[in-house]
């Protein structure tokens, strides 16, 4: 049965808003955009975005479709451009406002998430740990050929963040952290509050110094999960 494949190529013969619309039902577009953004990030040349390869679309029993990455060892080689893609699917959203606006807010998830793992010591770190094999291998290329590629990738890691996070600086809506109480959360993490609580004091720190953020009043809170709502405004004006 490929109705769900039919259906789904369908809606990528639309355009603009019609296949905003329709796509979004089908998909969650902000993974979707995040991962778009991590493959040009990590310089995945051979992946969907760039290449319309090594990936797998996965349809689940309610209908909903994830583009699932593959094969992702050609990586770091080099910078892609950030709105360069075969991809059918990429260029739709780039060229439609809202989600072109989504996938600028992917690319400022990405800087920050790149930023705090802090690739480039990883990696050194990674390069001190296997020296000694490195140097004991009998048929390897020798220290100074793989402290050649080690040092370039570091190097990449570094360059490919610099470049980034000045890119996303302008449009940056994104929040660095936020305090419910005056305890301090990460983004995408719950507050748990005690039983019984009613009120509660929300403040939130954006990821853009220049940025100005909104935060619409909690209320009174009830039993269970409560959400609240935070408008932030770049220094460009994107909200």
């Amino acid at each position: 049965d490929t109705s769900a494949l039919t259906n789904f190529m369908a809606i990528n013969e639309l355009s603009g808003k019609a296949w905003w619309d329709a796509i979004s039902k089908r998909m969650d577009m902000e993974l979707l955009t995040v991962s778009w953004a991590s493959e040009i990030y990590s310089g995945h040349w051979d992946g969907y975005v760039r290449n319309l390869n090594n990936y797998f679309v996965n349809f689940d029993e309610d209908g909903k479709v994830m583009l699932l990455p593959w094969g992702v060892d050609q990586t770091w080689g080099g910078a892609l451009g950030y709105t360069e893609s075969r991809g059918i699917m990429p260029q739709k959203c780039w060229a439609y406002t809202p989600c072109f606006e989504l996938y600028k807010q992917a690319l400022a998830k990405v800087s920050r998430v790149a930023r705090d793992l802090d690739l480039p010591t990883m990696a050194t770190t990674i390069a001190n740990a296997i020296r000694p094999a490195i140097q004991s291998d009998p048929f390897g290329y020798g220290l100074s050929t793989a402290q050649a590629y080690q040092n370039n990738l570091v190097w990449r890691l570094r360059d490919q963040q610099s470049v980034l996070s000045s890119m996303v600086r302008p449009f940056d809506t994104t929040l660095a952290s936020f305090r419910v109480d005056g305890a301090i959360y990460s983004p995408g993490q719950t507050a748990f509050l005690p039983a019984g609580t009613t009120t509660a004091n929300l403040q939130v720190t954006t990821s853009q110094a220049s940025a100005r953020s909104v935060v619409q009043p909690l209320g009174t809170l009830k039993p269970g999960m409560n959400k609240a709502s935070v408008v932030v405004t770049s220094s460009n004006g994107q909200t």
